[in-house]
Formats: C-alpha cells, sequence, structure tokens
C-alpha cells in the first residue's frame, strides 16, 4: 500500500510540473505575443504616417502635370514647360522616370504644340510606390 501511495504522489507531483511548466509557457507565450503586438503596431502607426505623407505628396504630380499643360496651352514652347514641371516633381521628392510631352494618338514625341492634340505623360516613385498618370493638354 505504501509504495502504491508514492506512487500516486509522485505521479500528482510530476503531474502538478507538468501543469505549472505549461502555465509558465502560456504565460511567456502571451508576454512574447503582447511585445511582437506592440511592435507590429508601432511599425503599422510608422507606415501610416509614411503612407499618409505620401498621399499628399503624391499629389505633386497631377498639379505639375495641370501646371505644364497651362503653359503649353498659353503658347509657351513645350520644352521649357515640361522642364519645370520636372524640376517641381523632382523637388517634392520624387524619382522621376519620364515626363513628356506626346501626340495624343500615335503617342510619338511631340515638339510644338501646332502637332495636334497631346498628352503629358508621367511616371515617377515615391518610396516604393511607382506612380504613373496622364492628361491632355
Amino acid at each position: 500500500m505504501r509504495r502504491r501511495d508514492e506512487a500516486v504522489g509522485k505521479a500528482i507531483k510530476t503531474q502538478r510540473r507538468k501543469t505549472l511548466k505549461r502555465r509558465n509557457t502560456a504565460k511567456a507565450a502571451r508576454r512574447r505575443k503582447a511585445s511582437v503586438d506592440a511592435n507590429e503596431r508601432i511599425a503599422q502607426l510608422t507606415r501610416e504616417r509614411d503612407e499618409a505623407q505620401e498621399r499628399q505628396t503624391a499629389t505633386t504630380l497631377y498639379r505639375a502635370m495641370k501646371e505644364s499643360a497651362g503653359r503649353i496651352r498659353a503658347g509657351e514652347a513645350i520644352a521649357p514647360a515640361m522642364a519645370r514641371g520636372a524640376e517641381m516633381i523632382k523637388a517634392a521628392g520624387f524619382e522621376l522616370d519620364y515626363f513628356e510631352a506626346r501626340h495624343a494618338a500615335t503617342l510619338a514625341p511631340a515638339t510644338s504644340r501646332k502637332d495636334g492634340a497631346l498628352r503629358i505623360l508621367v511616371a515617377a516613385k515615391l518610396g516604393t510606390t511607382r506612380l504613373i498618370d496622364n492628361i491632355a493638354v
């Protein structure tokens, strides 16, 4: 009988140790998860702030296209009008791929407003996002 009681006692102690170990492991996991959640939240907030700033800056592309189109319509030569727009885009922090005036029908490079209907085409990177747009002149 005594051996049996000792065996039962040992089994109970072993079971208690396992239970405590599981509880401690679960607590540690919750602490790690809370820490990871906090770090992820900070990273998410940073991304949201950066995205908001990028969205605000992205409007510069459209403004530059509208201003260049207005200059060309007003009679300014294409090259200087496009150069001013490109400067505006670069000053806003974009990495400019292209900013060009092209024929609307053929997309061939335009040299003069007299060549017919024109479109202004732009592609630029802001952070990791590449933005592409075009408007009629």
